[in-house]
């Protein structure tokens, strides 16, 4: 998984995702995110509301259609 991937599974951008883990103090090395690493993200920022289905995550498009369809 890359980060990319695990930022549209929260619903952020990788950015911000990156902020968040420097503010937990966690450190990934480069490249993609291997499964140890993936579980131990999930632990310190809970399960996301956008997890992968069927191997696919779900596009920042699709994310914020869903949003902007729960807002009204």
């Amino acid at each position: 998984m890359t980060r990319i991937e695990l930022a549209e599974e929260y619903g952020i951008s990788p950015r911000t995702l990156q902020r968040r883990l420097k503010k937990l103090n966690i450190q990934i090395p480069p490249g993609r995110i291997v499964p140890a690493d993936l579980e131990r993200l999930y632990q310190a920022l809970g399960e996301p509301p956008y997890r992968k289905e069927e191997g696919k995550a779900m596009s920042v498009g699709k994310v914020f259609m869903e949003r902007s369809a729960r807002w009204g």
